[in-house]
C-alpha cells in the first residue's frame, strides 16, 4: 500500500529486522505457553518470561561467545527505553533494572520491552541516531533471544521441541 512506503522503507523494515524480531518473539510466545511456561492462575494465556529467564538463568554464561557478551554488555549499560505517560504525553524514559536482579531476567525483561515498544509506537523513525540505536537493539535481542534457545536444547528439551513444532 502506497501509504506505508515510508514506513516499509524505514531503516529497520528495509532489511527485515523488525520482521525477523517479531518472528523469533512469536515464536518464542508459542513455545513457552505450548510447553507449558504460562503464568498461573490467570484466564488469558500469558507466556511465563520470567520463568524461562529463572530456570534457564542458573546455566546463563554471558561471556560463551563474543556475540553473548557484546549483546549482554550493550543491553546491560544500554538497555531500551520504556514508553510511559508523564505529564499527560507519552514519553520514552530510561528504566533499568534492579541491579541485584538476576542477568537473564533483566535481559528478557529488556526483549519483552523491545518487543512492547516496536509493536506499541515506541519507534522514533525521524532521526537516524534513533534508528541506529534501535537497530542494535534488535540485533542483540535477537542473539539474547537465541541464546536462550541453546539454554532450553541443553536444558528444557520440551521448551525446544516445542519452539520448532510445525
Amino acid at each position: 500500500m502506497q501509504q506505508f512506503d515510508a514506513l516499509r522503507n524505514s531503516m529497520l523494515l528495509e532489511n527485515g529486522l523488525a520482521a525477523e524480531f517479531f518472528a523469533a518473539f512469536a515464536r518464542w510466545e508459542f513455545a513457552l505457553k505450548d510447553s507449558g511456561y504460562f503464568v498461573p492462575n490467570r484466564e488469558d494465556a500469558v507466556a511465563d518470561w520470567d520463568r524461562l529467564a529463572n530456570e534457564l538463568g542458573i546455566h546463563f554464561l554471558p561471556n560463551r561467545t563474543k556475540e553473548v557478551a557484546d549483546a549482554v554488555e550493550f543491553l546491560m549499560k544500554v538497555p531500551p527505553n520504556k514508553q510511559v505517560i508523564e505529564d499527560g504525553r507519552i514519553n520514552l524514559v530510561p528504566r533499568p533494572r534492579p541491579a541485584t536482579e538476576p542477568q537473564l531476567l533483566s535481559l528478557i525483561h529488556y526483549v519483552r520491552r523491545m518487543r512492547n515498544n516496536l509493536f506499541h509506537g515506541g519507534k522514533d523513525f525521524s532521526t537516524l541516531a534513533f534508528v541506529e540505536r534501535d537497530k542494535t537493539l534488535l540485533k542483540h535481542g535477537l542473539i539474547i533471544l537465541a541464546e536462550c534457545l541453546v539454554l532450553a536444547e541443553e536444558h528444557s528439551r520440551a521448551l525446544y521441541d516445542s519452539f520448532f513444532e510445525n
